[in-house]
């Protein structure tokens, strides 16, 4: 009879490991406006008038400098990798509005809050 309790959290941990569900490339697709970007853990504004967008034919486009624009890429398992470019763009909690995009850029580490416009 011991056994049984032990049993039932098992279950409901490989259930709930099961239910964990990645990001796919159908939500991140669109226009998404910066709302709110981090350089180093600190709040910058010189992005807040930014976009990303990730077209349905995988090209990247941006307005902000020194990102590749116009490029494609690719996307697996919630990272998205340009071609030609070494940054490993990471979404997490992405919703059908909204998101965050990580990405180290020359070494530093930027957070962005995206609205999906």
């Amino acid at each position: 009879m011991k056994i049984l309790p032990s049993l039932v959290f098992i279950c409901v941990f490989v259930a709930c490991k099961k239910n964990e569900t990645s990001i796919q490339l159908s939500q991140i697709q669109g226009k998404w406006n910066i709302t709110h970007a981090f350089r180093d853990g600190n709040r910058t504004e010189s992005v807040t008038e930014g976009y990303f967008s990730f077209g349905a034919n995988s090209i990247f486009e941006t307005n902000i400098p020194g990102l590749p624009n116009g490029q494609n890429f690719d996307f697996k398992d919630g990272t998205l990798q340009i071609h030609g470019d070494t940054c490993h763009y990471q979404f997490t909690n992405v919703t059908d509005s909204t998101a965050i995009m990580k990405v180290a850029i020359r070494k530093m580490p930027f957070m962005f809050e995206l609205k999906k416009k």
